[in-house]
């Protein structure tokens, strides 16, 4: 066999495997597409932490009647901010910024009018009408014998 045969041979072998290497790296778990495991775990990057480790040194103690600074300074207890409420009036409407429509305006302009049996392309061709793209589904247990 040729050079330039086994070359392209060895292309073609490594295009084909190219999907299953490429989905199985970090950039598959960044977008979250990788296919999950019976029994497995990810790394969390801490290392090897004793089960008894409870990160106590990022705990925070609260004490009885204590009471957090809101920033907002001394406010009365009677304050409720009025001054942002919003009253409303019955029957009132707000201006929608569309001038005076006609009551019986209906945007038929923006409307889609549909037809009985009309589909859309979804651009991915003739699929089988048992295609559930299991590939694609997340959670995915695989079986062991």
């Amino acid at each position: 066999m040729s050079t330039r045969k086994v070359l392209t041979l060895a292309s073609m072998v490594a295009m084909l495997f190219s999907p299953a290497v490429f989905s199985a790296g970090t950039a598959s778990d960044a977008m979250d597409n990788s296919f999950q495991v019976l029994g497995e775990s990810l790394d969390s990057g801490l290392g090897d932490l004793s089960p008894s480790y409870t990160a106590a040194e990022f705990q925070r103690y609260r004490v009885a009647g204590e009471s957090l600074d809101s920033g907002l300074g001394d406010l009365s207890p009677s304050y409720t901010a009025g001054e942002f409420q919003r009253y409303r009036v019955a029957g009132e409407s707000l201006d929608s910024g569309l001038g005076d429509l006609s009551p019986s305006y209906t945007a038929a302009e923006f409307q889609r009018y549909r037809v009985a049996g009309e589909s859309l392309d979804s651009g991915l061709g003739d699929l089988s009408p048992s295609y559930t793209a299991a590939e694609f589904q997340k959670n995915q247990l695989v079986a062991s014998r």
